[in-house]
Protein backbone atom coordinates (compact mmCIF):
# COMPACT_ATOMS: atom_id res chain seq x y z
CA UNK A 1 0.00 0.00 0.00
CA UNK A 2 1.49 3.70 -0.91
CA UNK A 3 2.54 5.80 1.61
CA UNK A 4 0.00 7.87 3.82
CA UNK A 5 -2.56 5.98 1.75
CA UNK A 6 -5.67 5.22 4.53
CA UNK A 7 -6.32 1.22 4.55
CA UNK A 8 -9.82 -0.05 3.63
CA UNK A 9 -12.21 -0.08 6.83
CA UNK A 10 -14.92 -2.93 6.25
CA UNK A 11 -18.00 -1.34 7.66
CA UNK A 12 -19.36 -3.47 10.32
CA UNK A 13 -22.87 -4.07 9.67
CA UNK A 14 -25.61 -3.48 12.32
CA UNK A 15 -26.45 -6.28 14.73
CA UNK A 16 -27.51 -9.52 13.15
CA UNK A 17 -28.61 -7.78 9.90
CA UNK A 18 -31.09 -5.50 11.34
CA UNK A 19 -30.44 -3.00 8.45
CA UNK A 20 -30.61 -5.13 5.34
CA UNK A 21 -31.27 -3.07 2.82
CA UNK A 22 -28.87 0.35 4.10
CA UNK A 23 -26.53 -2.01 5.36
CA UNK A 24 -22.90 0.03 4.73
CA UNK A 25 -23.12 1.62 7.94
CA UNK A 26 -20.20 1.33 10.82
CA UNK A 27 -20.14 2.90 14.31
CA UNK A 28 -17.90 5.98 14.92
CA UNK A 29 -17.55 9.98 15.18
CA UNK A 30 -20.81 11.63 14.23
CA UNK A 31 -21.48 13.24 11.08
CA UNK A 32 -21.53 16.74 10.78
CA UNK A 33 -22.65 17.44 7.53
CA UNK A 34 -20.14 19.29 6.21
CA UNK A 35 -20.62 18.92 2.05
CA UNK A 36 -16.97 18.07 0.84
CA UNK A 37 -17.65 16.91 -2.76
CA UNK A 38 -20.14 16.34 -5.13
CA UNK A 39 -21.12 14.41 -8.41
CA UNK A 40 -23.66 14.87 -11.13
CA UNK A 41 -24.57 12.04 -13.39
CA UNK A 42 -26.41 13.57 -16.06
CA UNK A 43 -27.67 12.68 -18.41
CA UNK A 44 -27.78 9.40 -16.18
CA UNK A 45 -29.29 9.21 -12.97
CA UNK A 46 -28.23 7.22 -9.88
CA UNK A 47 -30.18 4.15 -9.74
CA UNK A 48 -30.96 2.73 -6.00
CA UNK A 49 -28.70 2.61 -2.73
CA UNK A 50 -25.04 2.81 -3.21
CA UNK A 51 -22.19 0.46 -1.07
CA UNK A 52 -19.04 1.31 0.28
CA UNK A 53 -16.07 -1.10 1.49
CA UNK A 54 -14.99 2.27 3.77
CA UNK A 55 -12.83 3.79 1.38
CA UNK A 56 -14.58 3.62 -1.19
CA UNK A 57 -17.93 4.43 -2.40
CA UNK A 58 -19.78 2.37 -4.98
CA UNK A 59 -22.70 3.50 -6.95
CA UNK A 60 -25.05 2.49 -9.96
CA UNK A 61 -26.35 4.65 -12.47
CA UNK A 62 -28.56 4.47 -15.95
CA UNK A 63 -30.16 6.60 -18.37
CA UNK A 64 -33.77 6.79 -18.04
CA UNK A 65 -35.95 6.50 -21.14
CA UNK A 66 -39.46 5.37 -22.32
CA UNK A 67 -39.15 1.77 -21.86
CA UNK A 68 -37.19 1.74 -19.27
CA UNK A 69 -33.66 2.44 -17.56
CA UNK A 70 -30.94 2.03 -19.96
CA UNK A 71 -27.19 1.96 -20.44
CA UNK A 72 -26.01 1.16 -16.73
CA UNK A 73 -22.77 1.76 -15.16
CA UNK A 74 -21.12 1.37 -11.96
CA UNK A 75 -19.04 4.39 -10.47
CA UNK A 76 -16.26 4.05 -7.70
CA UNK A 77 -15.45 7.14 -6.00
CA UNK A 78 -12.94 7.86 -3.11
CA UNK A 79 -15.53 7.89 -0.39
CA UNK A 80 -13.08 11.31 1.42
CA UNK A 81 -12.77 13.26 -1.55
CA UNK A 82 -15.02 12.34 -4.36
CA UNK A 83 -12.05 10.81 -6.82
CA UNK A 84 -13.02 8.84 -9.47
CA UNK A 85 -11.40 5.42 -9.12
CA UNK A 86 -13.30 3.46 -12.29
CA UNK A 87 -16.27 3.17 -13.50
CA UNK A 88 -18.22 -0.02 -15.64
CA UNK A 89 -20.26 -0.61 -17.69
CA UNK A 90 -22.86 -3.29 -16.90
CA UNK A 91 -25.36 -3.56 -19.89
CA UNK A 92 -28.84 -3.99 -19.69
CA UNK A 93 -31.18 -2.93 -17.07
CA UNK A 94 -30.39 -2.24 -13.35
CA UNK A 95 -31.67 -4.21 -10.25
CA UNK A 96 -31.28 -2.00 -7.03
CA UNK A 97 -29.51 -1.69 -4.47
CA UNK A 98 -25.89 -2.66 -4.91
CA UNK A 99 -24.04 -4.84 -2.58
CA UNK A 100 -20.56 -5.42 -1.45
CA UNK A 101 -19.09 -8.74 -0.73
CA UNK A 102 -15.94 -9.91 0.15
CA UNK A 103 -14.24 -8.02 -2.49
CA UNK A 104 -17.09 -7.98 -4.90
CA UNK A 105 -19.65 -5.04 -6.04
CA UNK A 106 -22.72 -7.08 -6.84
CA UNK A 107 -25.65 -5.67 -9.11
CA UNK A 108 -28.50 -7.56 -10.61
CA UNK A 109 -28.76 -6.72 -14.00
CA UNK A 110 -32.26 -6.97 -16.80
CA UNK A 111 -31.27 -8.47 -20.23
CA UNK A 112 -32.80 -5.69 -22.48
CA UNK A 113 -33.51 -4.97 -26.37
CA UNK A 114 -31.00 -2.85 -28.28
CA UNK A 115 -33.51 -0.48 -30.22
CA UNK A 116 -33.16 -0.70 -33.81
CA UNK A 117 -33.66 2.25 -36.28
CA UNK A 118 -34.53 5.90 -35.15
CA UNK A 119 -37.34 6.99 -33.32
CA UNK A 120 -40.42 6.83 -34.94
CA UNK A 121 -43.35 9.28 -33.91
CA UNK A 122 -46.46 7.67 -32.32
CA UNK A 123 -44.17 4.75 -31.75
CA UNK A 124 -42.78 3.69 -27.79
CA UNK A 125 -41.79 -0.24 -28.80
CA UNK A 126 -39.40 -0.33 -31.34
CA UNK A 127 -38.25 -3.82 -32.67
CA UNK A 128 -34.90 -5.24 -31.18
CA UNK A 129 -32.16 -5.32 -33.32
CA UNK A 130 -30.50 -7.96 -30.36
CA UNK A 131 -31.09 -8.62 -26.81
CA UNK A 132 -28.42 -6.84 -23.97
CA UNK A 133 -26.84 -9.90 -21.72
CA UNK A 134 -28.71 -9.71 -17.85
CA UNK A 135 -27.61 -11.83 -14.94
CA UNK A 136 -26.08 -10.66 -11.51
CA UNK A 137 -22.71 -9.23 -12.31
CA UNK A 138 -19.68 -9.25 -9.66
CA UNK A 139 -17.50 -6.59 -10.18
CA UNK A 140 -14.02 -6.76 -8.75
CA UNK A 141 -13.90 -3.76 -6.07
CA UNK A 142 -10.36 -2.60 -6.72
CA UNK A 143 -10.58 -2.04 -10.68
CA UNK A 144 -14.31 -2.55 -11.85
CA UNK A 145 -13.04 -5.89 -13.85
CA UNK A 146 -16.05 -8.04 -14.20
CA UNK A 147 -15.36 -11.71 -12.11
CA UNK A 148 -18.24 -13.23 -12.80
CA UNK A 149 -21.76 -13.11 -14.69
CA UNK A 150 -24.60 -15.56 -14.25
CA UNK A 151 -27.32 -16.20 -16.58
CA UNK A 152 -30.47 -15.95 -13.69
CA UNK A 153 -31.84 -12.57 -12.85
CA UNK A 154 -35.17 -10.90 -11.31
CA UNK A 155 -36.29 -9.88 -15.01
CA UNK A 156 -39.49 -10.75 -14.35
CA UNK A 157 -40.46 -9.45 -11.11
CA UNK A 158 -39.26 -6.13 -11.89
CA UNK A 159 -39.51 -5.31 -8.27
CA UNK A 160 -36.41 -3.60 -5.89
CA UNK A 161 -33.88 -6.07 -6.41
CA UNK A 162 -32.80 -7.56 -2.49
CA UNK A 163 -30.15 -10.44 -2.02
CA UNK A 164 -29.00 -11.94 1.21
CA UNK A 165 -26.01 -13.30 1.90
CA UNK A 166 -25.99 -17.53 3.65
CA UNK A 167 -23.32 -19.73 3.55
CA UNK A 168 -21.02 -18.34 0.83
CA UNK A 169 -23.51 -17.97 -1.43
CA UNK A 170 -25.40 -14.71 -2.46
CA UNK A 171 -29.21 -15.59 -2.54
CA UNK A 172 -31.68 -13.55 -4.79
CA UNK A 173 -34.37 -13.86 -7.24
CA UNK A 174 -34.82 -16.10 -9.85
CA UNK A 175 -37.85 -15.05 -11.75
CA UNK A 176 -40.99 -14.42 -9.95
CA UNK A 177 -41.47 -17.21 -7.51
CA UNK A 178 -38.00 -18.76 -6.89
CA UNK A 179 -34.69 -17.69 -5.35
CA UNK A 180 -31.11 -19.41 -6.72
CA UNK A 181 -27.84 -18.60 -4.88
CA UNK A 182 -24.70 -17.38 -6.56
CA UNK A 183 -21.56 -19.07 -4.78
CA UNK A 184 -19.06 -16.38 -3.96
CA UNK A 185 -16.41 -15.32 -5.30
CA UNK A 186 -16.94 -17.51 -8.92
CA UNK A 187 -20.77 -16.93 -9.29
CA UNK A 188 -21.65 -20.53 -9.92
CA UNK A 189 -25.16 -20.97 -9.75
CA UNK A 190 -26.24 -23.10 -6.98
CA UNK A 191 -29.60 -24.69 -6.35
CA UNK A 192 -33.24 -22.92 -7.40
CA UNK A 193 -35.38 -22.67 -4.41
CA UNK A 194 -39.06 -22.55 -6.02
CA UNK A 195 -41.18 -20.26 -3.91
CA UNK A 196 -45.51 -20.50 -3.74
CA UNK A 197 -45.41 -16.82 -4.31
CA UNK A 198 -43.38 -13.62 -5.07
CA UNK A 199 -40.82 -12.92 -2.47
CA UNK A 200 -41.32 -9.15 -2.21
CA UNK A 201 -38.83 -8.75 0.73
CA UNK A 202 -35.55 -10.67 1.85
CA UNK A 203 -32.89 -10.85 3.95
CA UNK A 204 -31.08 -13.30 5.65
CA UNK A 205 -29.29 -14.42 9.67
CA UNK A 206 -26.88 -17.26 10.36
CA UNK A 207 -28.13 -20.38 7.70
CA UNK A 208 -31.74 -18.81 7.17
CA UNK A 209 -33.16 -17.07 4.57
CA UNK A 210 -36.17 -14.74 6.11
CA UNK A 211 -38.52 -13.65 3.38
CA UNK A 212 -42.35 -12.14 2.61
CA UNK A 213 -44.30 -13.81 0.32
CA UNK A 214 -47.32 -12.39 -1.97
CA UNK A 215 -50.01 -15.08 -1.08
CA UNK A 216 -52.95 -13.08 -1.19
CA UNK A 217 -55.15 -12.60 0.55
CA UNK A 218 -52.17 -12.87 3.52
CA UNK A 219 -48.26 -12.05 3.06
CA UNK A 220 -46.60 -15.04 4.37
CA UNK A 221 -43.18 -14.18 6.46
CA UNK A 222 -41.00 -17.62 6.63
CA UNK A 223 -37.28 -18.82 8.07
CA UNK A 224 -36.02 -21.46 5.39
CA UNK A 225 -32.43 -22.71 5.42
CA UNK A 226 -31.60 -23.02 2.06
CA UNK A 227 -30.48 -26.42 2.33
CA UNK A 228 -33.75 -27.76 3.23
CA UNK A 229 -36.53 -28.61 1.23
CA UNK A 230 -39.37 -26.48 2.91
CA UNK A 231 -39.71 -23.68 5.44
CA UNK A 232 -39.37 -24.38 8.88
CA UNK A 233 -41.94 -22.09 9.82
CA UNK A 234 -44.57 -19.69 7.91
CA UNK A 235 -46.42 -17.44 9.16
CA UNK A 236 -49.58 -15.15 7.71
CA UNK A 237 -49.41 -11.61 8.41
CA UNK A 238 -51.97 -8.63 7.47
CA UNK A 239 -48.83 -7.32 5.79
CA UNK A 240 -48.59 -4.97 2.42
CA UNK A 241 -45.89 -3.18 2.06
CA UNK A 242 -42.00 -3.55 0.21
CA UNK A 243 -39.98 -2.77 3.52
CA UNK A 244 -37.62 -5.71 4.77
CA UNK A 245 -38.24 -6.96 8.47
CA UNK A 246 -35.64 -6.05 10.72
CA UNK A 247 -33.43 -8.80 12.63
CA UNK A 248 -33.14 -7.72 16.42
CA UNK A 249 -31.78 -10.41 18.24
CA UNK A 250 -34.32 -13.49 18.96
CA UNK A 251 -37.11 -10.97 17.20
CA UNK A 252 -38.01 -10.23 13.87
CA UNK A 253 -39.87 -7.20 13.83
CA UNK A 254 -42.15 -6.18 10.77
CA UNK A 255 -42.76 -2.71 10.04
CA UNK A 256 -45.69 -0.77 10.40
CA UNK A 257 -47.53 -0.42 6.76
CA UNK A 258 -49.94 1.39 5.22
CA UNK A 259 -52.07 0.40 2.23
CA UNK A 260 -55.40 1.43 0.46
CA UNK A 261 -57.13 -1.79 2.33
CA UNK A 262 -55.46 -2.24 5.46
CA UNK A 263 -53.24 -0.55 7.69
CA UNK A 264 -50.99 -2.24 10.50
CA UNK A 265 -48.52 -1.10 13.51
CA UNK A 266 -44.90 -2.91 14.11
CA UNK A 267 -45.10 -5.92 15.52
CA UNK A 268 -42.86 -8.81 16.29
CA UNK A 269 -42.48 -12.52 16.06
CA UNK A 270 -39.99 -14.75 17.26
CA UNK A 271 -37.20 -15.75 15.09
CA UNK A 272 -37.18 -19.38 16.02
CA UNK A 273 -40.31 -20.10 15.29
CA UNK A 274 -42.29 -17.11 14.41
CA UNK A 275 -44.42 -17.13 17.54
CA UNK A 276 -46.05 -13.68 17.91
CA UNK A 277 -44.30 -11.33 21.07
CA UNK A 278 -45.83 -8.25 20.59
CA UNK A 279 -47.81 -5.69 18.59
CA UNK A 280 -48.15 -2.18 19.15
CA UNK A 281 -52.17 -1.27 20.04
CA UNK A 282 -52.40 1.20 18.08
CA UNK A 283 -51.44 1.71 14.43
CA UNK A 284 -50.98 4.75 12.51
CA UNK A 285 -53.09 6.81 9.69
CA UNK A 286 -49.67 6.80 7.70
CA UNK A 287 -46.83 5.50 7.19
CA UNK A 288 -44.01 7.32 6.15
CA UNK A 289 -41.04 5.15 4.66
CA UNK A 290 -38.88 2.24 6.15
CA UNK A 291 -37.93 1.35 10.17
CA UNK A 292 -34.37 0.85 11.32
CA UNK A 293 -32.87 -0.43 14.57
CA UNK A 294 -30.59 1.56 16.71
CA UNK A 295 -29.57 -0.34 19.77
CA UNK A 296 -32.81 -1.83 21.31
CA UNK A 297 -35.01 0.52 20.21
CA UNK A 298 -36.44 0.09 16.40
CA UNK A 299 -37.96 3.52 14.67
CA UNK A 300 -39.94 4.50 12.30
CA UNK A 301 -41.79 7.20 10.76
CA UNK A 302 -45.46 7.12 11.20
CA UNK A 303 -47.82 9.76 11.08
CA UNK A 304 -45.37 12.68 9.95
CA UNK A 305 -43.39 11.82 13.63
CA UNK A 306 -40.44 9.62 14.32
CA UNK A 307 -41.53 7.13 16.69
CA UNK A 308 -39.26 4.54 18.70
CA UNK A 309 -40.42 1.25 19.93
CA UNK A 310 -38.39 -0.73 22.42
CA UNK A 311 -37.28 -4.39 20.81
CA UNK A 312 -38.24 -6.30 23.95
CA UNK A 313 -41.03 -5.57 24.22
CA UNK A 314 -42.58 -2.57 21.98
CA UNK A 315 -43.34 0.21 24.48
CA UNK A 316 -42.83 3.35 23.36
CA UNK A 317 -39.17 4.65 23.49
CA UNK A 318 -39.67 8.44 21.95
CA UNK A 319 -41.85 10.44 19.77
CA UNK A 320 -40.77 13.52 17.64
CA UNK A 321 -42.49 15.91 15.07
CA UNK A 322 -40.48 15.80 11.65
CA UNK A 323 -40.45 19.46 10.20
CA UNK A 324 -41.67 18.52 6.93
CA UNK A 325 -43.07 14.83 5.23
CA UNK A 326 -40.08 12.22 4.41
CA UNK A 327 -39.57 12.68 0.35
CA UNK A 328 -38.54 8.46 0.13
CA UNK A 329 -38.63 5.31 1.94
CA UNK A 330 -34.94 5.69 3.07
CA UNK A 331 -34.68 5.10 6.65
CA UNK A 332 -30.75 4.37 8.71
CA UNK A 333 -30.20 4.52 12.41
CA UNK A 334 -26.51 4.81 14.10
CA UNK A 335 -25.25 6.07 17.04
CA UNK A 336 -28.23 7.62 18.54
CA UNK A 337 -28.94 9.40 14.52
CA UNK A 338 -31.88 8.38 12.37
CA UNK A 339 -31.26 9.56 8.76
CA UNK A 340 -34.32 10.50 6.88
CA UNK A 341 -34.57 11.89 3.63
CA UNK A 342 -36.35 15.34 3.49
CA UNK A 343 -36.97 17.96 0.99
CA UNK A 344 -33.28 19.40 -0.40
CA UNK A 345 -31.43 17.78 2.18
CA UNK A 346 -30.48 14.23 4.33
CA UNK A 347 -31.69 15.27 7.59
CA UNK A 348 -30.67 13.26 10.83
CA UNK A 349 -32.63 13.43 13.68
CA UNK A 350 -31.30 13.02 17.06
CA UNK A 351 -33.31 10.02 18.66
CA UNK A 352 -33.19 11.41 22.20
CA UNK A 353 -34.73 14.87 21.96
CA UNK A 354 -35.44 14.97 18.13
CA UNK A 355 -33.45 18.11 17.22
CA UNK A 356 -31.44 17.76 13.14
CA UNK A 357 -28.31 16.61 14.73
CA UNK A 358 -26.92 16.29 11.10
CA UNK A 359 -27.94 18.05 7.84
CA UNK A 360 -26.75 17.85 4.33
CA UNK A 361 -28.05 20.05 1.81
CA UNK A 362 -28.45 18.39 -1.55
CA UNK A 363 -30.90 20.69 -3.18
CA UNK A 364 -32.29 17.52 -4.85
CA UNK A 365 -35.98 16.26 -4.35
CA UNK A 366 -35.18 12.88 -2.33
CA UNK A 367 -31.97 11.58 -1.20
CA UNK A 368 -32.69 7.24 -1.86
CA UNK A 369 -29.43 5.87 -0.31
CA UNK A 370 -26.76 6.46 1.67
CA UNK A 371 -23.46 5.42 3.31
CA UNK A 372 -21.63 6.09 6.48
CA UNK A 373 -18.05 4.97 7.82
CA UNK A 374 -16.08 6.47 10.50
CA UNK A 375 -17.28 9.77 10.37
CA UNK A 376 -16.83 9.95 6.21
CA UNK A 377 -20.79 9.36 4.16
CA UNK A 378 -21.96 9.97 0.76
CA UNK A 379 -25.67 10.23 -0.13
CA UNK A 380 -27.45 9.50 -3.49
CA UNK A 381 -30.29 11.74 -4.65
CA UNK A 382 -32.31 12.13 -7.64
CA UNK A 383 -33.85 15.18 -9.67
CA UNK A 384 -31.57 16.20 -9.64
CA UNK A 385 -29.57 12.66 -9.89
CA UNK A 386 -26.10 13.33 -7.64
CA UNK A 387 -23.79 11.70 -5.38
CA UNK A 388 -22.82 14.17 -2.53
CA UNK A 389 -19.77 13.08 0.19
CA UNK A 390 -20.32 14.64 3.60
CA UNK A 391 -18.95 14.20 6.71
Amino acid sequence: MPAGETPAIAPTRPAEGSQPRWRDLTHGVRPRGQERWRYDFTPRTPHGEPATDGRTVFVSAVRMEVEGPTDGEVFAFDLRDGTLRWHAAVGGLHGEPLAMVDGLVLVDTIPHCARRGADTPGVVQRGCMEPGPGGLVGLDARDGTVRFRTAFTSESLRARWSGALVDGAWWMHDGTVALRGARLPTGAPGARLAMPGAVTTLTAIDHDLIYTLDARPATRLAARSPSQPRARWEKALPYRGTCPVVVAGPLLVVPAFASSGVTGAPRAVLRATGADAWSVPSPPHTVEGCGALDGSVYWQVQDLELQGFAVGDGRRRGRWALPSPPTSDLAAALDGVFYVSLPRRLAGIDEADGHMAVEVVTEAAAAEGMVLCAGHGAVVTRDPGLVVGFD
